[in-house]
């Protein structure tokens, strides 16, 4: 899922503001265009907003009784009754942007205000007893598809000091009531916004037309001059209510057979099996000569001719002599941001012909066909493109996104040392990795617990990224960072997600070590990969032994009842107390919380929990392994899971570390810290074994 970005600022309001000391800002988010949303800003009344309009007849109501104001009619749109008013445009840069100013004594009851003829003379206009008022209501976009940040912000400049004490008392009582109408104004922007919005967007998904504009249709497009002499030119287009970026990869990966297919009717050219209904990352760095097969089981097809990533794709058919004899050309234009306008042309060589068929009949037939099954096609790849529009967020709410967001940061900045975040895309979502530790360093791979987060790791980092480039990952599926898209739905599905998420940060064989949940996927990946570990550390890893039924009720209680009081009472029995002089583990907690509370986990991802491994699995585990475990560990005896672990791991050394449970990466932090260096910088014995030893 894409990350909502900041509300931005305007610095053309900035410049326009510029001394105002009294500022405001209130911004919602809209499912509109930028155009819709104006339309929509220009034709809201006061009707529209009756409470609002109730709380403005309340301030202005000594005025109008003694005759300073008239009143006002509801069904006046509202920015026609500011004009009236006397408030002056002074940019006016729509659909983006609309500046506005006005001059009153905004501090007494009857503000009489000002009107001025030109912007020059509102400018000039310098009067102690008034304020100016500066408005900007902007449209900008929130990096989502279909989504906008509506914002009106608002800044008033006193033109004397005496003024400015006199609206600074104003300001203190209205500045609550005011944020609250504005919010009422935007929301009333926004239902009418999205209603048009909703109407556009209706007729469309009966017959959705393909068909290019008469621009379009004359307009040159790569791949024009390989065949100066077309015997015909077929264009068509559509467009996309998603960037170009996620419309990328459904084109690289066209091809019959063993690629994507064509999106188009797949009894006629897949050999009936589906085409793709998902990304598939192994097709998406296609190079120049590669060939997308016209049909299953056959070496011929259309050859990639030239690329621009995510702009162009132009394939060729070739004749006999290398020449192509036909080019196909697909385009991406993004019309607005988070819009695409895909178009496809397709050009046949003088010496073409569709199955020997005279010159008149091949353009007959090839119109006809080719308008089927390109039209077809294009839907196919905007039905794809836009299916993660329907989504849903990885959080249940904006609010509750913006949130945890916040916490996470903040948990985050506790870290000790320097650390970068990176996102890795893949077929399961985005995928957020924090990297520290020397660039050239070994690389150690971190996994978290259940619900953690990376922030978990805040007491070990320090050590850890002392002599290793340590990344730690946030698990896809739980709360975090990391927002899903395909949830996962086995731990096949994790390992997949993890060797796709290690080949992006060009890691091949790795450190792994994993704690808790994070220890059961890190040992279901080496059982799975071993060529990609190293070596494998398990802090109470699940897997071992069954999981007591007290955690799972416990957990249940936390999830199905997210409150604090659920969350922190689950964790204490874990083990994190928060005792005098341990790490601070209340940022962590905090996070559990939130995410329990607003993040969406998929259904799939929910239902994969560690499974005990069978004696198979374990004895087939090639890689050399340090387990540790708290003495006093609560989900399962101790004792008997590293008993178990010696008796069935080929290459095992187990620690028992004292005085701890569930929490001893926090409460024993520098023992535990110690033992995993100490682990992974031994070499192994003669035998190939690291030998297995127990400390109290």
């Amino acid at each position: 899922m894409t990350r909502r970005l900041a509300v931005p600022a305007s610095p053309a309001f900035d410049a326009t503001a510029r001394g105002a000391r009294f500022r405001d800002r209130i911004a919602i988010v809209v499912q509109a265009s930028p155009a819709a949303i104006f339309q929509a800003l220009h034709d809201v009344a006061l009707r529209d907003m009756k409470l609002a309009w109730a709380i403005g007849e309340l301030r202005y109501l000594p005025s109008r009784l003694f005759g300073h104001m008239s009143a006002v009619a509801s069904t006046r749109p509202f920015l026609s009754t500011l004009i009236d008013g006397g408030t002056l445009i002074l940019c006016d840069d729509s659909p983006r942007e609309l500046i506005t100013g006005s001059a009153a004594q905004l501090h007494r009851v009857n503000q009489e205000p000002r009107r001025f003829a030109t912007r020059e003379a509102f400018d000039a206009f310098s009067d102690p007893a008034h304020e100016k008022l500066f408005m900007s209501i902007r449209v900008a976009p929130t990096g989502r598809p279909h989504e906008h940040w509506l914002v009106l912000e608002h800044a008033t400049q006193a033109l004397s000091p005496l003024a400015e004490r006199k609206f600074a008392r104003y300001w203190r009582v209205i500045k609550p009531m005011g944020a609250f109408v504005t919010w009422l104004l935007l929301r009333a922007v926004r239902r009418r916004a999205e209603r048009m919005a909703g109407a556009s967007l209706g007729p469309r998904r009966s017959w959705r037309a393909v068909r290019a504009t008469a621009d379009e249709c004359v307009r040159a497009l790569p791949g024009d001059e390989r065949i100066p002499q077309a015997i015909d030119t077929l264009t068509h287009g559509v467009t996309i209510e998603r960037p170009p970026h996620d419309v990328w990869p459904w084109l690289v990966q066209m091809g019959a057979g063993s690629r994507g297919g064509w999106y188009s009717y797949d009894w006629l050219d897949n050999g009936r099996k589906p085409s793709a209904s998902r990304i598939v990352p192994e097709l998406q760095h296609p190079a120049i000569g590669t060939i997308f097969p016209a049909l299953p089981g056959v070496a011929e097809g259309f050859t990639l001719l030239a690329t621009e990533q995510e702009r162009m794709l132009m394939l060729g058919l070739p004749a006999p002599d290398g020449t192509p004899e036909v080019t196909w050309t697909f385009l991406l234009d993004e019309l607005a941001p988070g819009v695409t306008r895909l178009l496809v042309r397709v050009r046949g060589g003088p010496g073409y012909r569709f199955h020997g068929l005279p010159l008149l009949l091949t353009r007959l037939v090839v119109r006809v066909v080719h308008f089927i099954m390109q039209r077809k096609q294009l839907l196919g790849v905007a039905r794809r493109a836009e299916a993660t529009v329907s989504h849903r967020s990885a959080f249940k709410t904006p609010e509750g996104e913006a949130a945890y967001l916040a916490a996470y940061d903040a948990a985050i900045k506790l870290w000790p040392v320097s650390y970068e975040e990176v996102e890795i895309p893949s077929r399961f979502g985005m995928t957020h990795v924090v990297v520290s530790g020397p660039k050239d360093a070994r690389p150690l791979v971190l996994l978290h617990g259940y619900w953690a987060t990376s922030t978990m790791w805040s007491p070990n980092i320090a050590d850890f990224s002392k002599e290793y480039r340590v990344y730690a990952i946030d698990v896809m599926g739980q709360p975090s960072k990391s927002l899903p898209d395909q949830p996962i739905q086995n731990s096949a599905d994790y390992v997949t997600w993890l060797t796709a998420t290690l080949d992006a940060l060009h890691l091949d064989r790795v450190s792994l070590l994993g704690m808790s949940f994070g220890g059961w996927l890190a040992l279901s990946y080496a059982v799975a990969a071993p060529q990609r570990v190293q070596t494998l550390v398990l802090l109470s890893p699940g897997g071992l032994l069954p999981i007591p039924g007290q955690f799972s009720l416990r957990g249940m209680v936390m999830v199905f009842f997210p409150t604090r009081l659920t969350v922190n009472s689950f964790m204490r029995w874990l083990g994190f107390t928060n005792r005098p002089g341990e790490t601070d583990t209340r940022p962590v907690l905090e996070l559990m919380y939130l995410g329990a509370k607003h993040f969406r986990v998929p259904v799939e991802t929910s239902r994969v929990m560690p499974v005990m491994f069978s004696d198979d699995q374990l004895r087939s585990m090639r890689v050399p392994t340090l387990l540790l475990m708290g003495d006093h560990e609560v989900i399962c005896d101790p004792v008997t899971a590293l008993a178990r672990a010696r008796r069935l791991f080929p290459d095992v050394r187990t620690e028992l570390v004292p005085r701890s449970s569930h929490d001893m990466c926090v409460s024993q932090h520098r023992v535990v810290d110690a033992q995993v260096l100490d682990f992974l910088s031994r070499k192994p014995t003669d035998d190939g074994q690291i030998a297995a030893r127990s400390v109290a």
